[in-house]
């Protein structure tokens, strides 16, 4: 299983996928030094970093991704895994997240012990320097430089990763439409992550659809969706799927429910097709993320039918929302 973590040019770090969240590594706390912030603790000391893809795996057809949504490792996060130890977020979320080929993720803290913060109100930033951490971990990242893909092998077929901020000017497809054209002569499948939208509003703009429509008539298959920190809906488009916004998945936002909620979306390819999807609700209460159950479950699979795009023929989303 291959993780990746987004770049955000909104927090200067992101990346396409996590190695603490696979849990076939060694775990063992002993001897960590409890005093380093939290990606310190899951990406340098006593991890294994997982086998990488390359060209030369060949598999079925059939192949999978799991997507999620907001990781912010710094203020309340880092602290309980200093105090609990690097598997205690997510423990219960890992079973799931082995079940898909590869996991995408948006990192929402600078790791870095650089330099000086800026001095606004909202800063986030966790030890030591970013991509240093990242590669010696073993995980991909997206976002930096903007304009160049990163390619991925997964069970030997070719995707094409981009990342892109929205928040600070608003993108046009015309910006992107190219870079899509020129990443599908070596890949399979074009992935695009999108920094947009309004911070905790329910519901996608205008803008919002027309981009994310406009990439996949570009030719990307996946828009997937990070900055609201709330749930917002899904949408079948052409032979895509857009998620608009995954909510948070390892966040401190504990003052409201709707900030302690995410999505984790399952997406199963045929080839180059997606031929199946399954919607996960989570629950991030006390900085655990797990399958929400109960009555939690009910109001966030509620959330996400009533602000989601469906039509009869969306097929995709209409069995996944069924299957609930």
């Amino acid at each position: 299983m291959y993780r990746v973590y987004k770049i955000s040019v909104f927090t200067a770090v992101a990346i396409l996928t996590a190695a603490f969240f696979r849990f076939n590594f060694n775990w063992a706390d002993d001897g960590l030094n409890k005093t380093v912030e939290a990606v310190n603790i899951l990406a340098v000391e006593n991890i294994r970093p997982p086998s990488l893809p390359n060209s030369e795996d060949t598999n079925t057809e059939e192949w999978s991704l799991a997507v999620v949504g907001d990781v912010m490792l710094a203020r309340k996060v880092g602290k309980i895994i200093r105090e609990r130890g690097a598997t205690s977020t997510v423990a219960l979320i890992a079973p799931v997240l082995h079940e898909s080929d590869a996991v995408f993720g948006n990192l929402e803290s600078v790791i870095s012990d650089l330099g000086a913060a800026i001095k606004k109100e909202i800063v986030f930033r966790a030890a030591t320097s970013t991509m240093d951490v990242l590669t010696q971990a073993g995980i991909g990242q997206i976002g930096y430089p903007l304009a160049v893909p990163v390619y991925i092998n997964v069970r030997g077929h070719q995707t094409a990763w981009f990342a892109f901020d929205d928040t600070g000017h608003k993108l046009t497809v015309k910006i992107i439409a190219e870079k899509i054209k020129t990443a599908k002569m070596k890949a399979e499948v074009v992935i695009i992550s999108l920094h947009w939208g309004n911070e905790y509003q329910k519901n996608a703009t205008k803008h919002q659809r027309d981009l994310a429509h406009g990439l996949i008539d570009a030719g990307a298959t996946l828009v997937v969706g990070h900055h609201p920190h709330i749930i917002q809906g899904l949408e079948q488009y052409q032979n895509g799927l857009i998620f608009y916004s995954l909510g948070n998945f390892l966040f401190d936002q504990d003052w409201s429910e709707e900030t302690q909620r995410g999505l984790l979306g399952q997406i199963y390819f045929q080839g180059n097709t997606i031929r199946d999807l399954k919607i996960l609700p989570l629950d991030l209460h006390n900085q655990k993320v797990r399958v929400a159950s109960g009555t939690q479950r009910t109001a966030i699979l509620k959330a996400v039918t009533e602000r989601s795009f469906v039509t009869p023929s969306s097929t995709l989303l209409n069995q996944a929302l069924v299957k609930r």
